[in-house]
């Protein structure tokens, strides 16, 4: 890589590495680990409940803060660092975006599983109404190929999202694939386009890389990789590799790795890559359909490792 463009990363530690807690992080957790992100120079990020806005009132992983304590603790700390936040239709409504924007929300990112984009519309509408920086993230992006991925980002273009993100939500891409559907979308439409990896095949910085030399300018993270599954890319690694790749990438790695160290590990231990994971990634599956797979494998007296195997024979859409 030699063209030096400037990427930016969106740090999403204390949202998707709440998935990896039963009551995800606290509002006091979000405000000094924020603080913290940006003191390191993050120029995004992203907090709040694992599954989004309207997941606490929904009850979905109890014993969690509100929206509102969330939002208030991000928005008390940060300053030059711009605040987002996932609304997943179906778990949010239009009125938590509308709270989110009187309690200082700037960066609004609608989640939605690819085969279902149109879902997003009216969510996009009404975050460019309240005037939020608005991203449609297209989850479980494996399903479809470059074609597929195009014409979903074409028409979130045409629904008004500024960013379109590839979400690896199973982990399942090669950098080969992530680099033709970037560039795919890259060839239908002006907005910017963003990446968002999970390491299930350890791969997760490498495909970073790929996006961006193929059109990505945006790039999720999680300090020490932490998230759901087999988490994402590492904040404080992807610094470095892009660094590597001559790419102009904000973060000090020192302060980073710091908060990797003293802050993340306490709480996580070491974010490993088991087994049924890389399966998951292989076989294409979201990790919401492991405890179908066990239940399954449990009928038929079957490992759930020699279960995934077999699905990866099957297209991922199955």
């Amino acid at each position: 890589m030699s063209d030096f463009r400037a990427i930016r990363i969106i740090d999403c530690t204390l949202r998707d590495g709440a998935y990896r807690r039963p009551k995800g992080f606290s509002a006091a957790e979000t405000a000094r680990i924020a603080a913290g992100l940006e003191a390191a120079g993050m120029p995004v990020v992203e907090l709040g409940h694992g599954l989004g806005l309207g997941a606490p009132a929904k009850g979905l992983f109890p014993n969690g803060d509100s929206d509102e304590a969330y939002l208030r603790a991000g928005r008390g700390v940060l300053d030059r660092a711009r605040m987002a936040a996932l609304a997943l239709p179906g778990i949010a409504a239009l009125d938590d975006l509308r709270r989110g924007a009187d309690l200082g929300l700037e960066i609004l990112r609608v989640g939605i599983d690819i085969l279902r984009a149109e879902e997003a519309l009216p969510y996009l509408a009404e975050g460019r109404r309240l005037g939020l920086e608005t991203h449609a993230s297209l989850l479980k992006s494996s399903m479809v190929g470059p074609d597929g991925f195009a014409r979903a980002a074409l028409r979130m273009a045409e629904g008004g999202a500024q960013h379109i993100g590839l979400y690896d939500s199973a982990g399942a891409l090669l950098p080969g694939q992530v680099a033709s559907m970037v560039a795919a979308a890259r060839a239908e439409v002006a907005v910017g386009l963003a990446f968002h990896g999970h390491n299930n095949l350890g791969l997760a910085v490498a495909n970073s890389l790929a996006a961006i030399e193929a059109g990505a300018a945006t790039v999720d993270c999680t300090l020490r990789g932490v998230g759901r599954s087999a988490g994402n890319a590492a904040t404080e690694v992807f610094v470095l590799a892009a660094r590597r790749a001559g790419l102009v990438v904000p973060g000090d790695f020192v302060a980073l790795g710091r908060m990797s160290q003293d802050d993340i590990l306490p709480i996580f231990g070491p974010i490993e890559i088991a087994p049924e994971d890389a399966g998951m990634g292989f076989a294409g599956l979201h990790s919401d359909g492991l405890a179908l797979v066990r239940e399954v494998a449990a009928a038929r007296r079957l490992a759930p490792l020699t279960l995934l195997l077999a699905l990866a024979a099957r297209p991922p859409v199955a």
